[in-house]
C-alpha cells in the first residue's frame, strides 16, 4: 500500500533535517571504525553523537587512571623484552631491569596525568600502590613459571602496541593491538585489562561475550593473514583498601587475588556467527554517520553497574562547563 504523500512529505523533510543538524566531519570509511567508538553506538546513539563531537569530561574517572597507569607500565616492559639481550639475561639481572623500566614510565606516566585526575590523592595512591605491585607481578607464576621468565624469556612477542587498519566486507576497521605472541607456532593475542572487585566467575563470563576480544581476534586475524587461537588476558585487579598497610597485607597474603589470568577461544561457527552479526552492525552504524537512521537516547544505558555514562551530567543538566573538546577524535590511537 503505497504511503499518504503528506507523510511521505513530511519523512522526506524530517531525514534532511537530520542529516543538516548532524555535520558530517566524521566519515567511517574514510578514517575508520574503532570499537570503542562502535560500542558507543551500540550502548547509546546519543551519547556516540557527543563522542564524535570529541566532548570529553574533565577529570578522568579513578578507574581509568589506574588502568591507564598500570597499562603504560605493561606496554613499556613488553617494548624492552624485544630487545635481544632480555631473554639472555639471568633471572635476578631480568627482572630488576624490568622494575627499572616499569617504575620509569610510570613515572612518566605520573607526569601525563597529574593534570588530568579528577581526584589528585587517588593518583598518588595508585603510584604508590603500582610501585608495590610491581615486584608481585614479575614474580608471580603461570604453569609454575615466574613472569619474569615466562613473558619475557619463553613468550615470542611478535607485536607490542601495533597499530592496525584492515578491510571486513568493505568496512575499515582501526585500532592498537595490545601483544601478540606465538606459542607451538600459535598465534596468540595478550590483552592486559585491570578489573575491580569482580568475582573469577562473572569474569570469565563477561570476557566470553564481550564485544572487544571479537572485534580484535576478526581485525587480527586480517592484519596478520593468520587466525589467531584465541585471548590470552591478563587480569589485574585494582586495590580495595585505599590504606597502604592493608594493602600491603592483602598482596602479600593473596597475590594471586590481583593477578589472574584466562585463555579464551572460540570455535569457527562461534565466530562466523558473530561475522554475521558484526557486519549488520557496521551496517548500521555506518547508515547512522549518514543521517539514515535517528539519534536519540537509551536511558538504559545511562547508569552502569560499574560506572555511569561519561555524559550523564551534560544529558540531564543541559551543562557542558564539565567537558572539553579533544583534539585527536581517536585519542587511544594519537601518537
Amino acid at each position: 500500500m503505497p504511503l499518504n504523500k503528506d507523510l511521505t512529505a513530511l519523512l522526506t523533510y524530517t531525514k534532511k533535517k537530520r542529516k543538516a543538524k548532524r555535520e558530517r566531519k566524521y566519515d567511517p570509511m574514510k578514517d575508520g571504525i574503532t570499537q570503542s567508538l562502535l560500542g558507543r553506538f551500540l550502548s547509546c546513539r546519543y551519547a556516540a553523537m557527543l563522542y564524535l563531537q570529541r566532548l570529553t569530561p574533565i577529570g578522568m574517572k579513578d578507574t581509568l587512571v589506574f588502568g591507564n597507569l598500570f597499562h603504560r607500565v605493561l606496554e613499556a616492559m613488553c617494548l624492552r623484552s624485544f630487545d635481544n639481550d632480555l631473554p639472555s639475561m639471568k633471572q635476578k639481572a631480568r627482572k630488576k631491569e624490568l622494575l627499572m623500566v616499569g617504575r620509569a614510565a610510570l613515572k612518566k606516566a605520573k607526569k601525563i596525568y597529574v593534570g588530568t585526575a579528577a581526584n589528585p590523592q587517588a593518583l598518588e595512591n595508585f603510584i604508590g600502590q603500582i610501585n608495590l605491585m610491581l615486584p608481585c607481578y614479575l614474580n608471580h607464576k603461570e604453569d609454575g613459571i615466574r613472569l619474569c621468565d615466562y613473558d619475557y624469556k619463553r613468550r615470542e612477542f611478535v607485536a607490542a602496541e601495533e597499530k592496525f587498519r584492515v578491510d571486513f566486507h568493505g568496512y575499515p576497521l582501526i585500532g592498537k593491538i595490545d601483544n601478540a605472541f606465538q606459542h607451538k607456532s600459535e598465534l596468540w593475542l595478550m590483552e592486559s585489562k585491570t578489573a575491580g572487585q569482580i568475582s573469577d566467575a562473572e569474569l570469565e563470563n563477561a570476557l566470553l561475550v564481550d564485544l572487544q576480544i571479537k572485534f580484535y581476534l576478526t581485525a587480527s586475524r586480517l592484519h596478520f593473514e593468520k587466525t589467531p587461537e584465541g585471548v590470552l588476558y591478563n587480569i589485574i585487579r585494582r586495590p580495595k583498601h585505599t590504606v597502604m598497610a592493608n594493602f600491603k597485607k592483602k598482596l602479600k597474603e593473596e597475590p594471586e587475588h590481583f593477578f589472574t589470568r584466562y585463555e579464551v577461544s572460540f570455535t569457527k561457527p562461534d565466530m562466523q556467527k558473530f561475522h554475521e552479526e558484526f557486519r549488520l552492525m557496521l551496517e548500521e552504524f555506518v547508515q547512522w554517520t549518514e543521517g539514515d537512521l535517528a539519534t536519540y537516547h537509551n536511558y538504559k544505558s545511562c547508569l552502569g553497574r560499574k560506572w555511569n555514562c561519561d555524559f550523564l551530567r551534560l544529558c540531564a543538566t543541559g551543562d557542558k562547563s564539565l567537558y572539553y573538546t579533544r583534539d585527536n577524535l581517536f585519542e587511544e590511537l594519537a601518537g
